[in-house]
């Protein structure tokens, strides 16, 4: 198996920008056990701009998804849960529906993984797959709110052409699982 993290591409300076989102969602609601704390279907105003791009994938503050994005994950995750986020540009007159998939945290970073002095970002992700729990699509139990992705997936995503965000390799414990 191989896995990725995905990563917005700093390339698209217009993308979405949200704005006092802290009110509505706490970072620690983001995950399974937390997850009935967020509103089914929340309205987050953005920072208005003429030419704002509507990404297909934003991960600041917090994954988001697109529609065509969410339609592609819920084939490999039937069960994960999802939570309807609009996106608005009231000065401009646009909005964009998104979904913020309920993501698992998975324990599977190796002591080979590096991270910052507080362990709130990690630096380098050498992970054991087996741990993974077969899961297309997860959190690391550990440092920053990375989202990660199995290959299959990935594939499916980028046969749709979605764009805003790039895929980096995470390394592994044992060459041989690959």
């Amino acid at each position: 198996m191989r896995f990725f993290m995905i990563e917005e591409d700093k390339e698209y300076v217009n993308k979405p920008q949200i704005k006092n989102w802290i009110k509505t969602i706490a970072p620690r609601d983001l995950y399974m056990r937390e997850y009935s704390k967020i509103p089914k279907r929340a309205l987050f105003h953005i920072e208005p701009h003429k030419n704002t791009v509507f990404i297909d994938i934003i991960t600041i503050p917090f994954l988001l998804i697109s529609k065509k994005i969410y339609s592609v994950v819920k084939k490999y995750e039937p069960n994960l849960q999802f939570k309807e986020i609009i996106l608005l540009d009231r000065k401009y007159a646009k909005a964009e529906e998104y979904f913020l998939p309920i993501l698992e945290k998975k324990d599977c970073l190796t002591e080979k993984s590096e991270f910052n002095l507080d362990h709130s970002v990690i630096k380098r992700a050498v992970i054991d797959c087996e741990k993974t729990d077969d899961r297309c699509i997860f959190t690391f139990n550990q440092g920053s709110n990375i989202t990660v992705i199995r290959l299959d997936l990935a594939e499916s995503i980028l046969r749709r052409e979605a764009f805003g965000f790039y895929l980096k390799e995470v390394e592994y414990a044992n060459r041989e699982e690959v």
